[in-house]
């Protein structure tokens, strides 16, 4: 599996659960982010991140740096469509990964933006 692939799998569980997509890999000239979703007046940000049956977590991936790209993109996200500069908003990163049988699993997790900044 892919990028892409990793992608759909967590859009197709929003979706799942009643959220709405927003935005995929949407672009700024600072960067990119996977999935903006809504549900209740509230976005979410999802940073999509996977691997196979490797030993090295997924999450390790997203460094500061990107921190930093995902936030300066969602900025310019508000700034493109301010209907939803009000709306409280989240920070997640989605790690699919697969296990020993070969089967996907994603797991969510809040991030803590203030270790960057």
């Amino acid at each position: 599996m892919k990028g892409k692939e990793y992608e759909n799998l967590v859009k197709d569980i929003l979706l799942k659960k009643h959220f709405q997509i927003i935005a995929e890999n949407f672009r700024s000239p600072y960067g990119e982010i996977d999935l903006i979703a809504s549900k209740d007046n509230r976005l979410i940000v999802i940073e999509v991140k996977g691997s196979g049956i490797k030993k090295v977590n997924p999450a390790e991936k997203l460094d500061c740096f990107k921190l930093k790209r995902i936030l300066k993109t969602f900025e310019y996200f508000l700034y493109k469509f301010p209907q939803y500069s009000s709306w409280e908003f989240l920070f997640l990163l989605a790690v699919v990964k697969k296990n020993l049988k070969g089967e996907l699993g994603v797991a969510f997790f809040k991030v803590d933006l203030d270790n960057c900044f």
